[in-house]
């Protein structure tokens, strides 16, 4: 039975709906696929028989033939499905998940744009304006590529913190996309050649990693275990700018699991006074607004 049209009907396997478009479903052959061809990788992460974000993608651009006959100029096309009855390969299953976490995917649709190498430039989803839109929405995200590939060419040809910085200066290009988590080998890079910190960046990455790692903690309820780390990280790091925002908003959401109120609203307040103009700053003061109206007693009379 299909889960979307609830009635009797036949439901295409991950399998078969890769070959109608020539969608492929194994991401190790995708990437051997687009080195040969000299193309990219367009990652679908989808829920196709559920989600119906997904389906409207599909319905509106994957299915048209203005989409068929462009993407594949540029891309070959990758779908990872997570799908509610419909049956796919167990060991394909396994590498979809493998991959949604090795990607940071939070939601369903997500689509990466990636190299031959798998590593990604650029992340969407659903966007308005159907296969021409999408086709253009892609040629713009592809310039990220180029930024990319441009500084990483430039670093190959420094040398010590000069090309640390320009290895800096390719991620954060890609910042903005959500990508970063997939280069650590050049995270690896930066921190050897700035090791004395002199750029200020061996600090910044590691910093990272150790937010990471308590994101992990948190996201695995490990609230308690991710709290020490925290704690640690603060104390051993005296962390500054970006990074002491961050740190001290995981901090007070830690704090709120642990059910102490008063300590999230103190680590908060830490958080927002980092840096209080900026966007996230901004964000913050809104959260801390509604923190302390949650904590203020209710009033004479009123229910508690």
């Amino acid at each position: 039975r299909c889960c979307t049209c609830r009635s009797w009907c036949a439901c295409p396997t991950g399998a078969a709906r890769a070959a109608e478009a020539d969608w492929v479903d194994n991401f190790e052959a995708a990437k051997k696929r687009a080195a040969q061809e000299g193309k990219d990788l367009l990652i679908d992460f989808t829920g196709s028989d559920w989600c119906s974000w997904c389906q409207k993608l599909k319905k509106e651009v994957f299915d048209e033939e203005t989409f068929k006959t462009g993407a594949p100029k540029f891309f070959v096309l990758v779908e990872l499905d997570f799908p509610c009855q419909k049956q796919i390969d167990p060991q394909v299953k396994a590498e979809n998940v493998k991959l949604k976490e090795q990607f940071g995917v939070q939601g369903f649709p997500s689509i990466f744009l990636a190299d031959a190498q798998g590593r990604p430039y650029a992340r969407t989803g659903y966007q308005p304006g159907g296969a021409a839109g999408y086709l253009k929405h892609l040629d713009e995200l592809r310039a990220k590529k180029g930024v990319r590939d441009a500084l990483l060419a430039k670093a190959g040809s420094a040398q010590g913190v000069e090309k640390a910085k320009l290895l800096d200066e390719a991620l954060a290009s890609l910042e903005k996309s959500g990508v970063g988590a997939s280069y650590e080998g050049i995270v690896d890079q930066i921190i050897a050649l700035d090791a004395a910190n002199t750029a200020g960046l061996k600090a910044k990455y590691q910093g990272r990693r150790t937010l990471n790692e308590v994101g992990a903690a948190a996201n695995a309820r490990d609230f308690s275990g991710a709290l020490q780390k925290l704690e640690a990280f603060i104390q051993n790091d005296a962390p500054t700018g970006v990074l002491k925002q961050q740190a001290f908003y995981m901090k007070s959401m830690l704090l709120k699991q642990e059910g102490d109120p008063a300590g999230a609203i103190e680590a908060l307040q830490t958080a927002h006074d980092a840096d209080p103009t900026s966007p996230q700053g901004i964000q913050l003061g809104k959260i801390l607004e509604q923190l302390k109206q949650q904590a203020e007693p209710p009033a004479e009379g009123m229910p508690k």
